[in-house]
């Protein structure tokens, strides 16, 4: 006898074939039938009444590595149909650790990840301190998802050098102790390495995040760990990319750690670039030979940001705007009025060619009543409507707002033409969801139910089988081969990083309408939601410890399946421990 029976569903089995009507048999956590009824009975039967049965979403890019200690079902993901997150990206995380080095592991993820301090503080509890005692922690608590963990470049420094991590490169000693830290964490269960070489990453006491400052022969010595353990996989952010091509420094460092490791990469990031619909043709060009081995992260939304004068983390790395940081909203208004002040920050965008965010920019919130006619309207058609400069059309509002105007604005990867292109090509990874992160002004785990061109058809439709395939096709580029633990899953089973619908495969699956009507705002492209139009995204926010959280809507899922085991359905957890929002509540 089966555990689970799901008849009557129309299946989308992930490979990109066409869907068919007929049931899947689960048993021990693994799909053991899927097609035409065979007369086999279950402990369970679901009538699933025509509703397509697609593989659960594999999100490639998280940092839920302090909420997973509070919050096992890691919302808001499985929201949106995801049953594996990677999560442990952009060189920072919380393992190994020693006690002193905690508070400086959750000081970085407040300034990289703005993680808030005191909801960390409150919701973990330490108890580990190599990277596999921090995976049998996991496992203790047990899991609503399944998850594979990266182990962070920053903990690792900073677990072996201490405060010379801080301040220069490894002896070849560390290098060797870190190398085998490695290994021995990818055999315990981790499912690789991460780090970052951005300049924008700065970590505790304002000091350049410690990854930064390892030099290259330490860098492609410790990911020779990954050659050690014949297996994991590297994540790391690169200093160019994005809207811009790919440099020749870091063409040569992704030559140098897949050399060195013989693992896979995947880089961040790769956006559309406006006017240039093929633009991302050009970076596999520059690639050359290193196209299957160096895998860009794309993602089908805009990059999309909230804030609001008190807290203008979305112009965190401009130069103007350091002054307005850690001031009294009193002092901040002083400055915001200043016309030096406005002009800096106009010449400042201008000159990273980002004047095109006016466009983009939209009022979310306002405080005051008499504001409410401004709710929806980009900063470029206030300002036109006001006979204003954007800039000021900004500011004077905020002011009049007593600076609680709520903006959110597409800062990057809005050309709808170029995102197409990018999450339609097999040579790219789509993710970016940055699930547990920047939890008050972005949350972009919606992005798995955001692909209405490739997973959600238009009206009347029958379903497509491009988007399961999409978050299945590209993933396996990056999965372990052979023996080990590639991550942990629901009651600590090991969670295979795959998503199709095959006998004998993991039961990660998700049910949902066949003809999916995602809201306005949840599409690929533009600004204004779906291509086509429509409004802005929408983001509802949830206050908790006093901070507020940002999380988008989803319709159109209805159950999470994993290991024969409904974990969430209709909006209801069936994990006990779930708290609103992922914020401890004890």
């Amino acid at each position: 006898m089966l555990d689970l029976l799901i008849r009557n569903a129309r299946i989308v089995d992930g490979t990109g074939a066409p869907s068919f009507m007929g049931d899947l048999g689960v048993q021990d956590g693994l799909i053991r039938s899927v097609g035409a009824p065979d007369g086999r009975t279950a402990e369970r039967v679901i009538d699933a009444e025509g509703l397509a049965l697609a593989p659960g979403f594999v999100d490639p890019h998280t940092h839920y590595d302090a909420q997973i200690a509070w919050d096992p079902l890691l919302t808001c993901s499985p929201w949106h149909g995801v049953t594996t997150v990677v999560m442990g990206n952009c060189g920072v995380g919380v393992a190994p650790v020693k006690a002193g080095t905690r508070e400086i592991l959750m000081q970085d993820l407040v300034n990289v990840e703005a993680i808030p301090y005191d909801v960390m503080k409150a919701g973990i509890d330490w108890q580990w301190e190599s990277y596999g005692e921090y995976l049998d922690a996991i496992d203790r608590r047990g899991l609503g998802i399944n998850v594979a963990g990266l182990v962070a470049f920053t903990p690792l420094r900073h677990y072996v050098m201490g405060e010379a991590s801080f301040e220069r490169a490894a002896t070849e000693g560390e290098i060797d102790t870190m190398r085998r830290l490695l290994r021995e964490a990818v055999e315990a269960g981790a499912f690789g390495f991460t780090t970052t070489t951005s300049r924008n990453h700065v970590g505790y006491q304002g000091r350049p995040l410690a990854c930064r400052n390892a030099s290259r022969d330490e860098l492609t010595g410790v990911v020779r760990g990954l050659h050690d353990a014949g297996r994991g996989t590297i994540e790391i952010i690169l200093n160019s990319g994005g809207m811009h091509a790919v440099s020749d420094e870091d063409l040569e460092l992704l030559r140098q750690i897949t050399r060195a490791s013989g693992r896979p990469v995947t880089w961040l990031a790769l956006f559309a670039h406006p006017g240039q619909p093929d633009f991302h043709d050009q970076t596999f060009a520059r690639l050359g030979d290193l196209v299957k081995q160096a895998i860009p992260q794309v993602t089908p939304r805009p990059i999309m940001s909230q804030g609001d004068l008190k807290n203008p983390t979305m112009f965190g790395s401009f130069v103007s705007w350091q002054k307005v940081f850690n001031r009294p909203p009193a002092e901040q208004m002083v400055l915001y009025r200043d016309p030096a002040f406005r002009e800096a920050f106009r010449q400042e965008l201008e000159s990273r060619k980002r004047g095109h965010m006016w466009g983009q920019m939209r009022v979310l919130e306002v405080g005051k009543p008499e504001l409410a006619e401004h709710v929806g309207r980009t900063l470029e058609e206030i300002a036109a409507g006001q006979g204003k400069r954007p800039v000021d059309a900004y500011f004077d509002l905020g002011l009049a707002d007593d600076l609680n105007t709520r903006f959110q604005s597409s800062t990057f990867n809005f050309d709808p033409a170029g995102i197409e292109r990018l999450v339609t090509d097999d040579r790219c990874l789509i993710g970016l969801s940055d699930g547990g992160a920047h939890v008050d002004f972005i949350c972009d785990v919606g992005y798995a139910t955001a692909l209405r061109p490739l997973g959600a058809p238009a009206p009347g439709a029958e379903p497509r089988e491009g988007g399961a395939q999409a978050h299945a096709g590209p993933g396996h580029h990056l999965r372990h081969p052979g023996p080990g633990r590639p991550g942990r899953g629901q009651g600590g089973r090991p969670g295979p990083l795959r998503s199709r619908h095959r006998d004998g495969e993991d039961a990660a699956v998700r049910l949902r309408s066949a003809v999916q009507r995602p809201p306005a705002g949840l599409g690929v492209g533009g600004h204004q939601g779906h291509v086509g139009g429509g409004r802005p995204a929408l983001r509802r926010r949830q206050a908790h410890r006093g901070h507020a959280r940002a999380h988008p809507t989803q319709r159109g899922i209805g159950h999470r399946f994993l290991n024969a085991g409904i974990t969430w359905a209709e909006k209801r957890s069936s994990c006990s421990r779930m708290t609103a929002c992922g914020v401890p509540t004890g």
